[in-house]
């Protein structure tokens, strides 16, 4: 019987070529999407994206698994494909378990570049206080590279915990030198979970003195919780109790660089849509790009103008 490394590195994609490795270098850049809570109003927020994806694009009109559902999260390589005349059709699925297929034109190259996704664990332990926060929820990040940007300037090790994985999780700080806002784009202290080809990003509270921050025993218990499973090419999270999985504001997935934004949920209507899509989704402008409300797929999503409305309009999703 083969381990689980050793059947996570066998499905292993090969290394990009070098003109996919120049376009993964020009991809580098900081920006994620997010929605602003409020009426008719979408904007992007910054995040650091990891930069160079591990994505090798299936060039074959057929259609490969590559990974299974049920076990642990064994690559980053969902199932595509890509249509005699250049459409890609590639199978995605959220952190918090949607499945969706997102087509669109070859020329986008949204697969090689950066991808991530984002969720919130929920541990109403205790609370809320005086803000109505209640301990604990905490936003986790699934970054699809083993070695991510955003995480050097936390340099301090301060202890590790063990999840339902059998992952030793890494509790990380930045050195009171780094000013708040230059820590990174997830904060200054974080607990941080590599799998093969993914790294799990929690985000922690600032102050471990912050009376909502969670205590050591608190931290075990929660980081004893954290489980990921493996969705074709994917990963969901699949904590165990007391841990849930909770509401987000942010996207759900965000790939292509940041790119592209995809969010669950009811479409933000932003007065008269300016186009529609060649399967008929409303095209709304934003100041973020973009914003496409595919409301049968209970998804929106937002694309910024890099590139022209004719190549978005081709742009598609559909539950899976």
């Amino acid at each position: 019987m083969t381990t689980v490394d050793e059947r996570l590195r066998a499905a292993v994609p090969p290394p990009p070529t070098p003109d996919i490795e120049q376009i993964i270098a020009r991809g580098r850049r900081r920006c994620v999407v997010r929605r602003a809570v409020s009426v008719g109003a979408i904007a992007l927020i910054p995040m650091v994206l990891v930069a160079g994806g591990i994505f090798a694009l299936n060039r074959s009109t057929g259609t490969t698994v590559v990974a299974s559902d049920g076990g642990r999260p064994d690559n980053a390589s969902p199932t595509t494909s890509v249509s005699a005349d250049g459409l890609v059709t590639v199978n995605l699925v959220t952190p918090r378990g949607a499945r969706l297929e997102v087509s669109y034109p070859e020329q986008m190259r949204l697969l090689e570049r950066d991808r991530i996704g984002n969720a919130a664990l929920e541990w109403p332990v205790r609370g809320p206080d005086a803000r109505g926060d209640i301990c604990c929820s905490r936003s986790v990040t699934l970054i699809y590279d083993d070695e991510p940007s955003g995480l050097e300037r936390l340099t301090e090790e301060e202890g590790t915990y063990v999840n339902a994985d059998g992952r030793t999780g890494r509790l990380l700080e930045a050195p009171e030198s780094v000013p708040l806002e230059r820590s990174g784009p997830y904060g200054p202290r974080v607990l941080v979970f590599d799998y093969y080809g993914i790294t799990a990003v929690v985000s922690l509270r600032p102050d471990p003195t912050d009376p909502m921050s969670m205590t050591d025993d608190e931290l075990e218990t929660f980081a004893a919780s954290f489980s990921l499973e493996a969705a074709d090419g994917s990963a969901v999270l699949r904590p165990r109790s007391p841990v849930t999985v909770g509401p987000i504001d942010s996207p759900d997935l965000v790939f292509g660089g940041g790119v592209v934004g995809l969010l669950v949920r009811e479409c933000t209507r932003l007065g008269q849509p300016i186009a529609a899509t060649q399967s008929g989704a409303d095209i709304y402008d934003s100041d973020a790009g973009y914003v496409l409300c595919f409301a049968n797929a209970g998804v929106e999503a937002v694309i910024n103008t890099e590139f022209p409305l004719d190549i978005v309009t081709q742009f598609d999703i559909e539950r899976s």
